[in-house]
């Protein structure tokens, strides 16, 4: 979904998604610098990315599994939710 919002913006090259990695963590796509999404596969939770509001101060995350949450800088959303959203 992200790469439609770079073919709007006029990037030349929207497809390409990027994504972080360190050592013990990865993002599974990096929207920008502010908007990072992690999708996974059945429930999760906040706490399983406690480690973010470390790495990323100033970022939201978005992780779309089977779960709903909303935390600090944390937001959990169904897949459905997510496709709404994005209307």
């Amino acid at each position: 979904m992200a790469g439609i919002f770079h073919a709007i913006a006029g990037e030349e090259q929207p497809e390409l998604m990027t994504y972080w990695q360190a050592k013990d963590h990865e993002i599974d796509f990096v929207i920008n610098p502010k908007e990072l999404l992690e999708v996974k596969l059945g429930q999760t939770s906040a706490l399983e990315f406690a480690w973010f509001v470390q790495s990323f101060p100033k970022s939201r995350l978005k992780v779309v599994s089977a779960s709903s949450f909303a935390a600090r800088q944390i937001d959990g959303l169904t897949f459905d939710s997510f496709l709404e959203e994005e209307k």
